[in-house]
């Protein structure tokens, strides 16, 4: 998914609208606008969207409407890139995860960002954004919400770049399969998902597997590198309703 471009509070009321497919003359009427004003701000629009007709614009005006068209936007940020570094020491049974997020408010202020984990055979035992500890918060369908107040709030345009950390206790599970998995929370342009074995004993066996809901799906623009101690999954193309699955054997 691209960045969304800037749109004036009109021209993103407007929005939903033209992807829906309305006529000029329907839009005006639901605005109580002239149909001239739509006119101008469609034009305007097409041009934040670098396309010549809505023909052209129509999956990126309908991303748009589905993420952030107001009065009620989805998201507030656009993530440029999700890049997650995941440490597994063998020899303590511990895993450390950071994710590294670069986040572009597209509606602001925004004055707090979200974080979900669910219950797995790992023991969470941290949770820290920019060194702020956070604490559980609602449970939403077996997973847990964390919330992180943005001081100050990130203004609107505005980019912000923020880190989390993750502590897990792998329980001593030495001789079992283990897993660990990544979803994007924000639509983003990039992810990046690492992983690194420190520690006396090596995986037999390290693969990947990308789901939706709760189907294995073939995920042909994703490059997958792998190594004795060692793994990289990327992809320009993250999709919000997909996890990405790395897995290991001993």
């Amino acid at each position: 998914m691209r960045r969304p471009p800037q749109l004036t509070q009109r021209e993103a009321e407007i929005v939903p609208f033209l992807a829906s497919g309305f006529s000029r003359a329907e839009i005006a009427q639901h605005l109580d606008v002239s149909e001239e004003t739509v006119k101008k701000h469609t034009s305007n629009i097409l041009a934040k969207f670098d396309s010549l007709t809505l023909r052209d614009a129509f999956y990126a005006l309908k991303n748009y409407a589905e993420y952030y068209a107001l009065p009620s936007p989805a998201y507030q940020v656009f993530n440029r890139a999700l890049v997650v570094d995941t440490i597994v020491d063998t020899d303590a049974n511990e895993m450390r995860v950071k994710l590294n997020l670069d986040l572009e408010c597209i509606h602001g202020p925004l004055e707090r960002l979200m974080h979900t984990s669910a219950k797995g055979k790992y023991v969470l035992k941290r949770i820290c954004v920019d060194g702020v500890d956070l604490q559980p918060g609602r449970i939403e369908m077996g997973v847990t919400i964390y919330e992180y107040q943005c001081i100050p709030p990130i203004k609107r345009g505005k980019r912000a770049r923020v880190e989390t950390t993750l502590e897990y206790d792998m329980m001593g599970k030495a001789f079992e399969d283990h897993f660990y998995y990544i979803s994007c929370i924000y639509p983003s342009g990039v992810l990046e998902y690492r992983t690194r074995f420190v520690g006396a004993r090596t995986p037999k066996k390290i693969g990947y597997s990308v789901h939706s809901n709760t189907l294995t799906v073939v995920y042909k623009s994703l490059e997958w590198d792998c190594g004795t101690q060692s793994a990289r999954l990327f992809t320009s193309n993250p999709m919000l309703n997909h996890y990405y699955k790395i897995n290991w054997q001993w």
